[in-house]
């Protein structure tokens, strides 16, 4: 079974009399972007998910599909990229706009996740909407694409998704975690090329083995 490395070498060639072929370079910028990218919106989503998780009882959290609606329900009200940039490829017609070709477009995701039309009461933290539900965001329900979909979803999108339940899961079960000070939990929004908190989250965690 190959990686995205491997394919991506599958590939490599001058860059220059190859022009089907990808440089060095270009593999290695590619690759840095990616990594450096996914990096961002991952520590941003484990952010939110940690702050929001306080909200409820530690024995629902353990359960893994409580833990998957969490992960939902922090990607739906805190997007980690709340516009998603596309470039049309033809002339085309939308709500009454006339969009030519190249033009840019701008997915808003944060506020398709806010429809009232598709969400009941979408300005609350509310993971239990998705415990009986197949909604998710893996591209095939359009109310909900904070990765995109189609040909041209976050090809990030399964790494990221492992990768936040996996560390999110492993922080809740290892440790208890208050807040630095006595201080309300600030959850207001930095917009952004991500969807970052406004005032990080500080915070204390102690191993619960000591404890």
């Amino acid at each position: 079974m190959k990686d995205l490395l491997d394919k991506l070498l599958d590939f490599e060639g001058n860059g220059t009399y190859e022009q089907e072929k990808l440089s060095e370079h270009t593999i290695s910028v590619f690759l840095l972007d990616m990594f450096l990218a996914g990096a961002e919106t991952e520590t941003t989503t484990i952010e939110w998910a940690l702050a929001t998780s306080s909200r409820f009882d530690e024995n629902d959290i353990d359960n893994v599909p409580f833990l998957q609606a969490i992960v939902k329900e922090t990607i739906r009200m805190h997007p980690p990229g709340p516009l998603i940039p596309r470039k049309a490829s033809k002339d085309t017609s939308f709500m009454g706009y006339d969009i030519p070709t190249s033009t840019n477009v701008m997915i808003n995701v944060w506020a398709i996740a806010k429809d009232p039309e598709y969400w009941s009461d979408p300005f609350s933290f509310k993971p239990e909407r998705f415990l009986d539900s197949n909604v998710d965001y893996k591209g095939q329900y359009f109310n909900f694409i904070p990765f995109g979909s189609g040909s041209r979803i976050s090809p990030g999108l399964p790494l990221a998704h492992r990768l936040v339940h996996l560390i999110l899961g492993s922080l809740i079960h290892e440790f208890d975690w208050e807040l630095e000070d006595s201080l309300p939990l600030d959850m207001s929004e930095k917009m952004g090329l991500t969807v970052r908190k406004l005032e990080p989250v500080r915070v204390i965690p102690t191993n619960k083995s000591f404890n």
